[in-house]
């Protein structure tokens, strides 16, 4: 039985990634040139809603084309001698029981339909639970690409685990956590205190506070947490505040908290923060 359910979630994923694709050939699909053209990079917190919203969009268009090859395989799995006659019974005991007036084709569907499903339960469970994986998993790696799209549209040099690889990217930093670092991983072995090491989460829930753990243990100054998260406690700010971590969140997210220094808006950081450490890797180029 785990050979065949590890089968068929495989086959579930291979169909998911052939309509859908990679989660970049996806973003790059969704966001095309004359949407990002028109975004307004004086409001980053406005232009990461505007790219979240037309992925999700994109996605949910993308996820019902999906859905149906991947029920139709949860129903095909099915295909068995026994089963195929006991549906074929319970079929025609509808059909002797019904006429031209009380049943519909519809209704006929809807009953057939329901026979297949209580049979193929354990397959459906499978997509409803690969297709919720996926969103979740999906959600961050679209954040990564959103972020990825304004350093480069603001002109900022950039690396991420995607373009140094995972394995190099830990190998140097030493740090599991980090998903990008401005200006690059190779400025990091010159000036650590004038790169921005980034970590991003789009909701913090308890997994934040490996970030402390992690920052910890490689002495780094301080670390940017960008997130999309409007939940946040005093406790979990506090932490943040004691361990040097400095969160990036929306603009009005931020507006809740203006006495807190710790807690920057993506304004800040895209339009004032960023621009004055590369105003400092710009005169160290030239030095």
């Amino acid at each position: 039985m785990k050979d065949y359910v590890s089968r068929f979630r495989k086959k579930i994923k291979t169909i998911r990634l052939e309509k859908i694709g990679s989660s970049k050939e996806f973003v790059d699909e969704a966001l095309q040139k004359e949407f990002i053209e028109n975004l307004d990079l004086k409001n980053p917190s406005k232009c990461i809603l505007e790219m979240r919203e037309r992925l999700w969009s994109a996605y949910l268009s993308k996820e019902k084309e999906t859905i149906y090859p991947c029920i139709r395989e949860a129903f095909l799995s099915q295909n068995k001698p026994e089963f195929l006659k006991t549906v074929e019974t319970q079929i025609k005991n509808i059909l002797k029981t019904c006429d031209n007036d009380s049943k519909t084709a519809y209704e006929i569907m809807i009953q057939a339909t329901a026979i297949i499903s209580a049979e193929a339960y354990q397959e459906i469970y499978e997509v409803s639970k690969s297709f919720t994986q996926a969103r979740r998993s999906r959600a961050g790696q679209e954040f990564q690409n959103i972020i990825e799209i304004l350093m480069r549209l603001y002109g900022f040099d950039y690396d991420n685990q995607a373009k140094i690889g995972k394995g190099r990217f830990n190998d140097i930093l030493g740090l599991k956590m980090v998903d990008g670092i401005f200006p690059g991983i190779d400025s990091f072995n010159f000036s650590k205190q004038n790169c921005c090491i980034l970590t991003l989460k789009t909701s913090l829930r308890e997994r934040w506070q490996e970030v402390v753990d992690e920052k910890q243990r490689c002495n780094i100054p301080s670390i940017y947490l960008l997130t999309l998260d409007s939940s946040l406690t005093d406790g979990m700010l506090n932490q943040m505040h004691e361990h040097n971590i400095l969160l990036v969140t929306l603009k009005t997210v931020k507006n809740r908290f203006q006495s807190i220094s710790h807690i920057h808006s993506y304004e800040e950081f895209f339009l004032e923060i960023l621009p004055e450490r590369q105003k400092w890797w710009k005169k160290f180029d030239s030095s």
